[in-house]
C-alpha cells in the first residue's frame, strides 16, 4: 500500500507565533542539511555542530554521514516531541541528570506532501552537552498543520 498524506499548513498570526517549538509546527531550518544515519536508525540525526563528529561516528563504523543541501530547505513537519534524560559529562555536570527536549520531525515534499518512506530527522533542544542542535532561533516556523491529517491507502496493483 501507498499512501500520500496531503498536509494543509496554516499561517499563525504574527502576534500568536509561538516561541518554541510544537508538535504540529511545520519547519525549516538550513542546519538540517548535515546529517548522520546511525547504523539501524531509520531516522537521521541532524543540525551537527560540526563535521566532527559525524566524521567520527562514521570511521569507526557507527553509520553514515548523509549531508543534503535540499534537506536545509525543505519543509518538515513535528510529528513528535519527547523530553530524554541525559546526564554529564562529570567533568562540567557531575551527578546532574537533564531532562531536554528531544524534536522528531518527516519531510514535506511539493504542496506539503508526504509519503509513507518520507525522510524522517531527529534533533535536541534545551540540551547543553548535545551535538545535534540548532538554535531555536534559526528554526523557521512556517505555519502549523491543519489536523487531523487524513489519507486513503491505496492498492498497489
Amino acid at each position: 500500500m501507498c499512501a500520500q498524506r496531503q498536509v494543509s499548513v496554516c499561517k499563525y498570526e504574527s502576534q500568536n507565533r509561538p516561541r518554541r517549538i510544537a508538535v504540529g509546527d511545520v519547519i525549516r531550518c538550513s542546519a538540517f542539511e548535515f546529517g548522520f544515519r546511525f547504523t539501524g536508525s531509520k531516522q537521521i540525526a541532524v543540525a551537527w555542530h560540526s563535521q566532527h563528529h559525524p566524521q567520527y561516528h562514521a570511521q569507526n563504523g557507527r553509520g553514515d554521514i548523509v549531508n543534503d543541501r535540499s534537506r536545509g530547505i525543505a519543509a518538515f513537519l513535528v510529528a513528535r516531541i519527547e523530553l530524554e534524560t541525559n546526564d554529564g559529562p562529570d567533568d562540567v555536570f557531575q551527578n546532574e541528570r537533564r531532562l531536554c527536549r528531544k524534536v522528531h520531525c518527516i519531510r514535506l515534499g511539493e504542496a506539503f506532501v508526504f509519503a509513507e518512506s518520507a525522510e524522517q530527522i531527529y534533533f535536541a533542544l534545551d540540551e547543553p552537552m548535545s551535538v545535534i542542535s540548532p538554535d531555536e532561533e534559526s528554526v523557521e516556523i512556517l505555519g502549523y498543520a491543519a489536523l487531523p491529517i487524513r489519507w486513503s491507502e491505496q492498492q498497489k496493483v
